[in-house]
Protein backbone atom coordinates (compact mmCIF):
# COMPACT_ATOMS: atom_id res chain seq x y z
CA UNK A 1 0.00 0.00 0.00
CA UNK A 2 1.45 3.61 -0.80
CA UNK A 3 1.92 5.93 1.55
CA UNK A 4 -0.80 8.67 -0.05
CA UNK A 5 -2.95 5.68 0.70
CA UNK A 6 -2.57 4.79 3.71
CA UNK A 7 -2.19 9.02 4.69
CA UNK A 8 -6.00 8.90 3.04
CA UNK A 9 -7.34 5.98 5.14
CA UNK A 10 -5.85 8.05 8.49
CA UNK A 11 -7.49 11.25 7.17
CA UNK A 12 -10.81 9.04 6.57
CA UNK A 13 -10.81 7.55 9.97
CA UNK A 14 -9.80 10.72 11.83
CA UNK A 15 -12.91 12.05 9.64
CA UNK A 16 -15.34 9.67 10.35
CA UNK A 17 -13.97 9.33 14.43
CA UNK A 18 -14.77 13.61 14.68
CA UNK A 19 -18.43 13.45 12.99
CA UNK A 20 -19.21 10.56 15.38
CA UNK A 21 -17.87 12.65 18.38
CA UNK A 22 -19.96 15.40 16.71
CA UNK A 23 -22.91 13.48 16.32
CA UNK A 24 -22.64 12.69 20.00
CA UNK A 25 -22.04 16.00 20.94
CA UNK A 26 -24.85 17.58 19.08
CA UNK A 27 -27.15 14.74 20.52
CA UNK A 28 -26.14 15.40 23.41
CA UNK A 29 -26.81 19.12 24.00
CA UNK A 30 -29.99 18.95 21.53
CA UNK A 31 -32.86 20.36 23.31
CA UNK A 32 -35.14 18.21 21.38
CA UNK A 33 -33.44 14.99 20.20
CA UNK A 34 -30.84 14.47 22.71
CA UNK A 35 -33.27 13.25 26.09
CA UNK A 36 -33.94 9.69 26.25
CA UNK A 37 -37.87 9.26 25.69
CA UNK A 38 -38.00 7.66 29.45
CA UNK A 39 -36.00 10.29 31.06
CA UNK A 40 -38.37 13.23 29.64
CA UNK A 41 -41.33 10.95 30.66
CA UNK A 42 -39.99 10.85 33.86
CA UNK A 43 -39.57 14.44 34.06
CA UNK A 44 -43.22 15.12 32.86
CA UNK A 45 -44.37 12.65 35.67
CA UNK A 46 -42.39 14.24 38.35
CA UNK A 47 -43.67 17.73 37.12
CA UNK A 48 -47.24 16.53 37.00
CA UNK A 49 -47.07 14.96 40.90
CA UNK A 50 -48.35 16.62 43.64
CA UNK A 51 -44.27 17.25 44.48
CA UNK A 52 -43.41 19.28 42.03
CA UNK A 53 -44.15 22.80 44.04
CA UNK A 54 -42.08 22.18 46.31
CA UNK A 55 -39.02 21.74 43.74
CA UNK A 56 -35.78 24.32 44.10
CA UNK A 57 -35.83 27.25 41.05
CA UNK A 58 -32.91 25.22 39.57
CA UNK A 59 -35.11 21.83 40.01
CA UNK A 60 -38.21 22.99 37.83
CA UNK A 61 -36.04 24.20 35.16
CA UNK A 62 -34.18 21.46 34.69
CA UNK A 63 -37.28 19.31 35.18
CA UNK A 64 -39.07 21.90 32.22
CA UNK A 65 -35.95 21.35 29.91
CA UNK A 66 -35.74 18.15 29.91
CA UNK A 67 -39.99 17.40 29.37
CA UNK A 68 -39.92 19.90 26.53
CA UNK A 69 -42.22 22.07 28.59
CA UNK A 70 -39.87 25.21 28.00
CA UNK A 71 -37.24 25.00 25.31
CA UNK A 72 -34.90 26.89 23.86
CA UNK A 73 -36.65 28.96 20.48
CA UNK A 74 -36.09 27.29 16.83
CA UNK A 75 -34.44 30.37 15.53
CA UNK A 76 -31.37 31.58 16.73
CA UNK A 77 -28.26 33.45 15.91
CA UNK A 78 -25.48 34.34 17.83
CA UNK A 79 -25.32 38.21 18.47
CA UNK A 80 -23.19 41.02 19.54
CA UNK A 81 -23.91 41.09 23.18
CA UNK A 82 -25.85 43.72 24.74
CA UNK A 83 -24.86 47.12 25.72
CA UNK A 84 -23.07 46.39 28.99
CA UNK A 85 -20.87 48.24 31.92
CA UNK A 86 -17.28 47.99 31.89
CA UNK A 87 -16.57 44.32 33.24
CA UNK A 88 -14.55 45.96 36.15
CA UNK A 89 -17.64 48.20 37.44
CA UNK A 90 -15.53 49.08 40.80
CA UNK A 91 -12.78 47.89 43.07
CA UNK A 92 -14.92 47.29 46.01
CA UNK A 93 -17.90 45.42 44.48
CA UNK A 94 -16.90 43.46 41.45
CA UNK A 95 -19.10 42.27 38.91
CA UNK A 96 -17.51 38.39 38.31
CA UNK A 97 -19.20 37.45 35.31
CA UNK A 98 -18.49 38.79 31.99
CA UNK A 99 -21.56 40.06 29.91
CA UNK A 100 -19.49 39.68 26.57
CA UNK A 101 -19.75 36.08 26.74
CA UNK A 102 -23.39 35.99 26.48
CA UNK A 103 -23.81 35.24 23.33
CA UNK A 104 -27.45 35.47 23.10
CA UNK A 105 -28.73 38.22 24.80
CA UNK A 106 -30.85 38.87 21.38
CA UNK A 107 -32.85 36.30 22.68
CA UNK A 108 -32.35 37.31 26.17
CA UNK A 109 -30.92 34.13 27.49
CA UNK A 110 -28.67 36.38 29.93
CA UNK A 111 -29.38 35.43 33.27
CA UNK A 112 -26.61 34.69 36.07
CA UNK A 113 -27.69 34.49 39.96
CA UNK A 114 -27.96 32.02 43.23
CA UNK A 115 -24.37 32.43 44.12
CA UNK A 116 -21.86 30.11 45.77
CA UNK A 117 -18.65 31.35 46.91
CA UNK A 118 -15.20 30.04 48.81
CA UNK A 119 -11.56 31.34 49.17
CA UNK A 120 -8.27 29.88 50.29
CA UNK A 121 -5.22 32.22 50.37
CA UNK A 122 -5.56 34.20 47.37
CA UNK A 123 -7.63 31.69 45.20
CA UNK A 124 -11.46 33.03 45.44
CA UNK A 125 -14.01 31.37 43.29
CA UNK A 126 -17.67 32.50 42.64
CA UNK A 127 -20.39 29.91 41.06
CA UNK A 128 -24.03 30.83 39.79
CA UNK A 129 -26.80 29.87 37.98
CA UNK A 130 -26.01 30.57 34.44
CA UNK A 131 -28.65 30.25 31.30
CA UNK A 132 -26.20 32.12 28.85
CA UNK A 133 -25.87 28.89 26.36
CA UNK A 134 -27.34 25.48 27.78
CA UNK A 135 -28.63 23.16 24.99
CA UNK A 136 -26.76 25.68 22.78
CA UNK A 137 -23.27 25.19 23.01
CA UNK A 138 -23.11 23.49 26.61
CA UNK A 139 -24.01 20.76 28.94
CA UNK A 140 -23.79 23.01 31.42
CA UNK A 141 -26.09 25.83 33.27
CA UNK A 142 -23.63 26.70 35.96
CA UNK A 143 -20.79 29.63 35.46
CA UNK A 144 -18.10 30.41 37.36
CA UNK A 145 -15.58 32.84 37.52
CA UNK A 146 -12.21 32.99 39.32
CA UNK A 147 -9.93 35.33 41.48
CA UNK A 148 -6.17 34.67 41.91
CA UNK A 149 -5.43 38.24 43.68
CA UNK A 150 -7.49 37.45 46.95
CA UNK A 151 -10.85 39.11 44.92
CA UNK A 152 -9.19 42.29 43.40
CA UNK A 153 -9.80 41.21 39.43
CA UNK A 154 -12.06 38.46 38.60
CA UNK A 155 -11.52 36.23 35.50
CA UNK A 156 -15.15 34.53 33.85
CA UNK A 157 -14.03 31.25 33.40
CA UNK A 158 -17.08 29.83 31.78
CA UNK A 159 -19.34 27.60 32.27
CA UNK A 160 -18.64 24.67 34.66
CA UNK A 161 -19.01 21.44 32.80
CA UNK A 162 -21.06 18.06 33.94
CA UNK A 163 -21.40 14.53 33.01
CA UNK A 164 -19.80 13.72 29.78
CA UNK A 165 -23.23 12.51 28.55
CA UNK A 166 -25.67 14.64 30.71
CA UNK A 167 -25.89 18.21 32.21
CA UNK A 168 -25.28 20.06 34.69
CA UNK A 169 -28.54 21.99 35.38
CA UNK A 170 -26.91 24.44 38.43
CA UNK A 171 -27.86 24.75 42.41
CA UNK A 172 -24.23 25.57 43.17
CA UNK A 173 -22.67 24.93 46.05
CA UNK A 174 -18.91 25.67 46.88
CA UNK A 175 -16.21 25.13 49.61
CA UNK A 176 -12.44 24.46 49.96
CA UNK A 177 -10.43 22.62 52.30
CA UNK A 178 -7.11 23.21 53.86
CA UNK A 179 -5.03 21.88 51.18
CA UNK A 180 -6.13 24.73 48.59
CA UNK A 181 -8.45 22.13 47.09
CA UNK A 182 -11.84 23.31 45.80
CA UNK A 183 -15.87 21.51 45.53
CA UNK A 184 -18.48 22.34 43.80
CA UNK A 185 -21.95 20.76 43.80
CA UNK A 186 -24.61 20.72 41.56
CA UNK A 187 -27.80 18.96 40.28
CA UNK A 188 -26.36 16.19 37.43
CA UNK A 189 -28.44 14.30 34.91
CA UNK A 190 -26.25 11.89 34.01
CA UNK A 191 -27.34 9.51 30.96
CA UNK A 192 -25.40 6.39 31.79
CA UNK A 193 -26.80 6.00 35.04
CA UNK A 194 -30.18 3.59 35.92
CA UNK A 195 -33.00 5.77 34.84
CA UNK A 196 -33.80 5.88 38.57
CA UNK A 197 -30.68 7.23 39.32
CA UNK A 198 -30.18 9.61 36.75
CA UNK A 199 -31.42 12.93 38.38
CA UNK A 200 -28.96 12.81 40.96
CA UNK A 201 -26.37 15.01 43.13
CA UNK A 202 -23.12 15.94 41.59
CA UNK A 203 -20.01 16.76 43.08
CA UNK A 204 -16.43 18.18 41.38
CA UNK A 205 -13.24 18.84 42.28
CA UNK A 206 -10.40 21.12 41.93
CA UNK A 207 -6.93 20.79 43.00
CA UNK A 208 -5.51 23.83 41.16
CA UNK A 209 -6.76 26.78 43.35
CA UNK A 210 -10.43 26.57 40.96
CA UNK A 211 -8.96 27.14 37.66
CA UNK A 212 -10.61 23.99 36.40
CA UNK A 213 -12.59 21.01 38.34
CA UNK A 214 -13.18 17.71 37.30
CA UNK A 215 -15.99 15.10 36.12
CA UNK A 216 -18.73 15.29 38.86
CA UNK A 217 -18.96 12.02 40.91
CA UNK A 218 -22.27 11.04 42.84
CA UNK A 219 -23.14 9.36 46.17
CA UNK A 220 -23.76 5.95 46.27
CA UNK A 221 -27.58 5.90 45.98
CA UNK A 222 -29.16 2.38 46.15
CA UNK A 223 -30.89 1.20 42.45
CA UNK A 224 -34.25 -0.43 43.21
CA UNK A 225 -36.63 -0.93 39.71
CA UNK A 226 -39.17 1.63 39.83
CA UNK A 227 -38.11 4.23 42.40
CA UNK A 228 -36.84 6.90 40.90
CA UNK A 229 -34.73 9.87 42.48
CA UNK A 230 -34.79 13.37 41.84
CA UNK A 231 -31.70 14.99 43.82
CA UNK A 232 -32.74 18.99 44.45
CA UNK A 233 -31.48 21.75 46.50
CA UNK A 234 -27.58 20.58 47.37
CA UNK A 235 -25.67 22.21 49.83
CA UNK A 236 -21.59 21.06 50.70
CA UNK A 237 -19.59 21.39 53.88
CA UNK A 238 -16.09 20.28 54.25
CA UNK A 239 -14.03 19.53 57.53
CA UNK A 240 -11.16 21.51 57.95
CA UNK A 241 -10.90 21.59 61.89
CA UNK A 242 -7.31 19.21 61.53
CA UNK A 243 -9.37 16.96 64.10
CA UNK A 244 -9.73 13.25 63.20
CA UNK A 245 -12.46 13.78 60.57
CA UNK A 246 -10.53 16.41 58.82
CA UNK A 247 -11.28 16.65 55.29
CA UNK A 248 -14.31 14.72 55.40
CA UNK A 249 -16.91 16.07 53.13
CA UNK A 250 -21.05 16.47 53.44
CA UNK A 251 -23.10 17.02 51.29
CA UNK A 252 -26.83 17.28 51.74
CA UNK A 253 -30.17 17.70 49.41
CA UNK A 254 -33.93 16.67 49.10
CA UNK A 255 -34.13 13.25 47.62
CA UNK A 256 -37.16 13.61 46.03
CA UNK A 257 -38.68 10.12 45.63
CA UNK A 258 -40.84 8.71 43.07
CA UNK A 259 -42.35 5.09 43.89
CA UNK A 260 -44.08 4.65 40.41
CA UNK A 261 -45.18 1.10 41.27
CA UNK A 262 -47.17 2.15 44.32
CA UNK A 263 -47.96 5.98 42.93
CA UNK A 264 -46.90 7.26 46.24
CA UNK A 265 -44.16 10.40 46.41
CA UNK A 266 -41.65 11.89 48.97
CA UNK A 267 -39.04 14.29 49.89
CA UNK A 268 -36.54 13.44 52.54
CA UNK A 269 -33.37 15.71 53.48
CA UNK A 270 -30.23 13.17 52.85
CA UNK A 271 -27.14 13.61 53.71
CA UNK A 272 -23.62 11.96 52.01
CA UNK A 273 -20.07 12.20 52.98
CA UNK A 274 -16.70 11.56 51.14
CA UNK A 275 -13.35 10.53 53.36
CA UNK A 276 -11.26 10.41 50.61
CA UNK A 277 -11.29 13.90 49.40
CA UNK A 278 -14.13 14.34 47.35
CA UNK A 279 -13.16 10.60 45.30
CA UNK A 280 -16.37 8.49 46.40
CA UNK A 281 -19.43 9.41 48.16
CA UNK A 282 -21.19 7.40 50.72
CA UNK A 283 -24.55 5.72 50.46
CA UNK A 284 -26.98 8.75 52.05
CA UNK A 285 -28.36 8.84 55.45
CA UNK A 286 -31.98 9.65 55.69
CA UNK A 287 -32.30 12.79 58.40
CA UNK A 288 -36.30 13.66 58.31
CA UNK A 289 -39.69 11.73 58.79
CA UNK A 290 -40.81 10.07 55.48
CA UNK A 291 -44.16 11.75 56.25
CA UNK A 292 -42.30 15.21 56.18
CA UNK A 293 -42.32 17.76 53.15
CA UNK A 294 -39.08 19.56 53.73
CA UNK A 295 -36.52 21.45 51.54
CA UNK A 296 -33.69 23.87 51.54
CA UNK A 297 -31.25 21.59 53.70
CA UNK A 298 -27.56 22.88 54.57
CA UNK A 299 -24.51 21.18 56.68
CA UNK A 300 -21.61 23.17 58.89
CA UNK A 301 -19.23 21.75 60.38
CA UNK A 302 -17.73 22.35 64.46
CA UNK A 303 -14.53 22.53 65.75
CA UNK A 304 -14.76 19.25 67.21
CA UNK A 305 -15.95 17.08 63.72
CA UNK A 306 -19.39 17.34 64.56
CA UNK A 307 -21.79 17.77 61.91
CA UNK A 308 -25.40 19.63 61.52
CA UNK A 309 -27.42 19.97 59.21
CA UNK A 310 -30.67 22.05 59.45
CA UNK A 311 -33.75 22.36 56.89
CA UNK A 312 -36.99 23.74 56.70
CA UNK A 313 -40.77 21.94 56.68
CA UNK A 314 -43.44 23.58 54.59
CA UNK A 315 -46.45 22.15 56.73
CA UNK A 316 -46.52 23.25 59.64
CA UNK A 317 -43.88 25.42 59.02
CA UNK A 318 -40.57 25.00 60.89
CA UNK A 319 -36.58 24.63 61.22
CA UNK A 320 -35.31 21.63 61.94
CA UNK A 321 -31.60 19.94 62.67
CA UNK A 322 -29.67 17.17 62.89
CA UNK A 323 -26.04 16.21 64.57
CA UNK A 324 -23.86 13.69 63.97
CA UNK A 325 -20.80 13.35 66.35
CA UNK A 326 -19.33 10.71 64.45
CA UNK A 327 -18.00 11.90 61.26
CA UNK A 328 -21.32 11.67 59.83
CA UNK A 329 -21.66 8.07 59.73
CA UNK A 330 -25.09 8.46 61.66
CA UNK A 331 -27.04 11.01 63.56
CA UNK A 332 -29.26 12.33 66.24
CA UNK A 333 -33.09 12.73 65.74
CA UNK A 334 -34.05 16.16 64.20
CA UNK A 335 -34.37 18.69 66.85
CA UNK A 336 -37.07 21.73 66.31
CA UNK A 337 -35.27 25.11 66.06
CA UNK A 338 -37.83 27.65 65.11
CA UNK A 339 -41.33 27.30 64.30
CA UNK A 340 -42.10 30.53 61.74
CA UNK A 341 -44.80 32.30 59.47
CA UNK A 342 -42.92 31.55 55.64
CA UNK A 343 -42.08 34.78 53.51
CA UNK A 344 -43.41 32.52 50.23
CA UNK A 345 -41.72 29.94 48.32
CA UNK A 346 -44.81 28.26 45.90
CA UNK A 347 -44.32 31.22 43.23
CA UNK A 348 -44.02 35.08 43.14
CA UNK A 349 -44.23 36.04 46.73
CA UNK A 350 -42.70 39.78 46.94
CA UNK A 351 -43.14 42.49 45.15
CA UNK A 352 -41.97 42.20 42.00
CA UNK A 353 -43.45 38.87 41.19
CA UNK A 354 -40.37 36.45 42.04
CA UNK A 355 -40.27 33.57 44.68
CA UNK A 356 -38.36 33.78 47.90
CA UNK A 357 -38.58 31.01 50.74
CA UNK A 358 -37.44 30.52 54.49
CA UNK A 359 -34.64 28.24 53.84
CA UNK A 360 -32.68 27.91 56.90
CA UNK A 361 -28.80 28.86 56.44
CA UNK A 362 -26.33 27.30 59.44
CA UNK A 363 -22.68 28.24 60.40
CA UNK A 364 -20.48 27.14 63.47
CA UNK A 365 -18.48 29.24 65.82
CA UNK A 366 -14.41 27.49 64.80
CA UNK A 367 -13.46 28.58 68.52
CA UNK A 368 -16.71 27.89 70.92
CA UNK A 369 -18.78 25.28 69.02
CA UNK A 370 -21.63 27.12 68.76
CA UNK A 371 -24.03 27.11 66.11
CA UNK A 372 -25.74 29.35 64.90
CA UNK A 373 -28.69 29.73 62.64
CA UNK A 374 -30.39 32.75 59.97
CA UNK A 375 -33.59 32.49 58.41
CA UNK A 376 -36.30 34.97 57.10
CA UNK A 377 -39.47 35.21 58.45
CA UNK A 378 -43.17 37.05 58.52
CA UNK A 379 -43.36 38.90 61.23
CA UNK A 380 -46.22 40.16 63.04
CA UNK A 381 -48.23 42.93 62.03
CA UNK A 382 -47.50 44.25 58.16
CA UNK A 383 -43.92 43.83 58.00
CA UNK A 384 -43.91 41.27 55.37
CA UNK A 385 -40.55 40.01 55.65
CA UNK A 386 -37.54 40.17 58.27
CA UNK A 387 -34.49 38.32 59.22
CA UNK A 388 -33.95 36.49 62.65
CA UNK A 389 -31.11 34.52 64.18
CA UNK A 390 -31.41 31.41 66.92
CA UNK A 391 -27.74 29.85 68.41
CA UNK A 392 -27.99 26.83 70.23
CA UNK A 393 -25.57 27.11 73.77
CA UNK A 394 -25.58 23.47 74.16
CA UNK A 395 -24.93 21.62 71.16
CA UNK A 396 -28.22 21.50 68.72
CA UNK A 397 -30.13 20.56 71.89
CA UNK A 398 -32.26 23.74 72.33
CA UNK A 399 -32.45 26.76 70.67
CA UNK A 400 -32.71 30.84 71.66
CA UNK A 401 -35.58 32.77 70.96
CA UNK A 402 -34.36 34.21 67.52
CA UNK A 403 -33.56 37.37 67.32
CA UNK A 404 -34.39 40.57 64.51
CA UNK A 405 -31.05 40.97 62.59
CA UNK A 406 -32.56 43.73 60.22
CA UNK A 407 -32.85 47.54 62.18
CA UNK A 408 -35.29 49.23 60.06
CA UNK A 409 -37.83 50.83 61.31
CA UNK A 410 -40.09 50.60 58.81
CA UNK A 411 -42.10 47.43 57.15
CA UNK A 412 -39.86 46.71 53.92
CA UNK A 413 -38.43 43.39 53.06
CA UNK A 414 -35.64 41.40 54.14
CA UNK A 415 -34.70 37.86 52.43
CA UNK A 416 -32.84 35.06 51.91
CA UNK A 417 -30.31 35.80 54.19
CA UNK A 418 -26.55 33.77 54.64
CA UNK A 419 -24.52 34.02 57.92
CA UNK A 420 -20.94 33.16 58.27
CA UNK A 421 -18.48 32.69 60.99
CA UNK A 422 -15.12 33.70 61.54
CA UNK A 423 -11.95 33.45 63.27
CA UNK A 424 -12.48 35.32 65.86
CA UNK A 425 -16.31 33.99 66.50
CA UNK A 426 -17.25 37.47 65.08
CA UNK A 427 -21.07 36.60 63.31
CA UNK A 428 -21.53 38.59 59.60
CA UNK A 429 -25.12 37.81 58.16
CA UNK A 430 -25.83 39.47 54.92
CA UNK A 431 -29.37 39.73 52.88
CA UNK A 432 -31.15 41.56 50.30
CA UNK A 433 -33.11 44.86 51.86
CA UNK A 434 -35.67 47.01 50.84
CA UNK A 435 -35.33 49.60 53.18
CA UNK A 436 -34.17 52.34 50.64
CA UNK A 437 -37.52 52.56 48.74
CA UNK A 438 -40.55 53.54 49.88
CA UNK A 439 -42.89 51.41 47.40
CA UNK A 440 -40.57 48.42 48.34
CA UNK A 441 -39.59 47.22 45.12
CA UNK A 442 -36.08 48.06 44.60
CA UNK A 443 -33.28 45.64 46.31
CA UNK A 444 -29.61 46.28 47.92
CA UNK A 445 -27.29 43.70 49.61
CA UNK A 446 -27.11 44.75 53.88
CA UNK A 447 -24.90 43.15 56.52
CA UNK A 448 -24.59 43.47 59.98
CA UNK A 449 -22.24 42.01 62.49
CA UNK A 450 -22.54 40.37 66.01
CA UNK A 451 -19.37 40.60 68.64
CA UNK A 452 -20.77 39.07 71.55
CA UNK A 453 -22.43 35.25 70.34
CA UNK A 454 -25.44 35.92 68.40
CA UNK A 455 -27.02 38.14 71.50
CA UNK A 456 -27.50 41.52 69.54
CA UNK A 457 -26.07 42.42 66.60
CA UNK A 458 -24.78 45.95 65.64
CA UNK A 459 -25.83 48.35 63.00
CA UNK A 460 -27.07 47.61 59.43
CA UNK A 461 -24.73 48.45 56.77
CA UNK A 462 -25.83 48.64 53.18
CA UNK A 463 -23.01 47.25 50.75
CA UNK A 464 -24.39 47.80 47.56
CA UNK A 465 -23.63 51.22 45.72
CA UNK A 466 -26.85 50.89 43.58
CA UNK A 467 -30.59 49.57 43.67
CA UNK A 468 -31.37 47.67 41.74
CA UNK A 469 -35.07 46.22 40.41
CA UNK A 470 -36.17 42.95 40.62
CA UNK A 471 -35.11 41.27 36.60
CA UNK A 472 -37.93 38.62 36.17
CA UNK A 473 -39.79 36.89 33.16
CA UNK A 474 -37.74 37.78 30.16
CA UNK A 475 -35.69 34.61 29.83
CA UNK A 476 -36.80 31.69 28.21
CA UNK A 477 -34.68 29.02 29.43
CA UNK A 478 -36.05 30.02 33.52
CA UNK A 479 -38.90 29.80 35.41
CA UNK A 480 -40.60 33.58 35.18
CA UNK A 481 -40.86 34.23 38.62
CA UNK A 482 -37.51 32.89 39.35
CA UNK A 483 -34.26 35.12 40.65
CA UNK A 484 -31.98 32.53 42.19
CA UNK A 485 -33.02 30.61 45.54
CA UNK A 486 -30.55 32.08 47.53
CA UNK A 487 -27.08 34.39 48.09
CA UNK A 488 -23.83 33.62 49.61
CA UNK A 489 -21.18 34.47 52.50
CA UNK A 490 -18.64 32.86 53.71
CA UNK A 491 -15.22 33.14 55.66
CA UNK A 492 -12.12 32.18 53.55
CA UNK A 493 -10.34 28.91 54.13
CA UNK A 494 -6.68 28.70 55.89
CA UNK A 495 -4.15 26.19 55.68
CA UNK A 496 -4.98 26.06 59.72
CA UNK A 497 -8.22 26.26 59.20
CA UNK A 498 -11.01 29.41 59.05
CA UNK A 499 -9.90 32.52 58.37
CA UNK A 500 -10.49 36.25 59.23
CA UNK A 501 -11.89 37.71 56.04
CA UNK A 502 -15.47 37.54 55.03
CA UNK A 503 -16.16 36.69 51.47
CA UNK A 504 -19.45 37.74 49.92
CA UNK A 505 -21.45 36.96 46.47
CA UNK A 506 -25.21 37.80 45.39
CA UNK A 507 -27.40 38.20 42.35
CA UNK A 508 -27.64 41.56 40.96
CA UNK A 509 -29.74 43.27 38.66
CA UNK A 510 -28.36 46.94 38.55
CA UNK A 511 -26.98 46.67 35.07
CA UNK A 512 -29.87 48.06 32.18
CA UNK A 513 -29.46 46.62 28.92
CA UNK A 514 -31.39 46.95 25.56
CA UNK A 515 -32.02 43.64 22.99
CA UNK A 516 -34.40 43.15 20.45
CA UNK A 517 -37.13 42.67 23.27
CA UNK A 518 -36.56 46.17 25.02
CA UNK A 519 -35.21 47.69 27.66
CA UNK A 520 -34.66 45.82 30.85
CA UNK A 521 -32.09 44.56 33.93
CA UNK A 522 -30.07 42.19 33.59
CA UNK A 523 -29.18 39.21 36.20
CA UNK A 524 -25.52 39.53 36.98
CA UNK A 525 -23.53 38.05 39.65
CA UNK A 526 -21.35 41.02 42.19
CA UNK A 527 -18.86 40.09 44.86
CA UNK A 528 -16.86 42.32 47.95
CA UNK A 529 -14.63 41.00 50.57
CA UNK A 530 -14.91 42.30 53.63
CA UNK A 531 -11.81 42.54 55.61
Amino acid sequence: MNKKRVYLLVFVSALLAFLFSLKQVVTQISPTNGIPPRTRELAKRILQSPMAKYLSGSGLNALNLVSGRVSAPQKFKPGKPARALPFQSNRFQLMVNDPSLDLFSDLDITSQSETAVAANGSNVVVAYNNSRALFFASNSGMGYSRSADGGVTFTDLGLLTGPTFGFNFGDPALVADRSGNFYAAELSLDFTLPLELQNTIGISKSTDGGIAFGTPVYPAQTFVPGIEHFGDKDLLAVDNTGGPHNGNLYVSWTDFTFDFNNFTFAAPIVVSRSTDGGTTFSTPVQLSPPEDTVSGAEPAVGPGGEVYVTWFRFSPPTIFVAKSTDGGVSFGAPVLVASLTPIGFLGGQLLGNFRVNSFPRIDVDPGSGTPYIVYAANSPGTDGADVYLTRSANGGATWSNPIRVNHDPGTNDQFFPDIAVNRQGIIEAIWYDRRLDPSNLRIDVFKAQSLDGGLSFGPNHRLTLTSFLPAVGYDPLLNPVYMGDYIDIKADTTSDGTGFNFFLAWGDCRRIITTPQGTRPDQDVFFTVDH
